[in-house]
């Protein structure tokens, strides 16, 4: 009888141990996984930092457009004033 249940104890702390190991590799695991995840939140953050950067670019690029167009067209005003004083006719 002491000797099965020192072989008992023995089956046990195996399973013991075997669970101990499970539990280090899935520790492992979650720290990998906590540090993906990190690292895509960071990512993440730095895209939207971008997009907001990339609307701010465009919003100025639209207004320089905006401007020129607005310039070209009193350009275009002036040179057909001009064109009716030497009575030309626009094309």
């Amino acid at each position: 009888m002491e000797e099965t249940l020192k072989t008992e104890i023995r089956d046990l702390q195996s399973l013991v141990k075997k669970k101990d190991e499970a539990l280090e590799g899935r520790d492992s695991e979650l720290t990998n996984l906590k540090s993906k995840r990190d690292g895509l939140a960071e990512q993440i953050t730095q895209l939207e930092l971008a997009i907001q950067q990339a609307k701010v670019d465009a919003a100025n690029q639209a207004q320089q457009a905006e401007q020129a167009i607005e310039g070209l067209k009193v350009t275009i005003s002036g040179l057909e004033a001009k064109l009716k004083e030497t009575g030309g006719s626009p094309p």
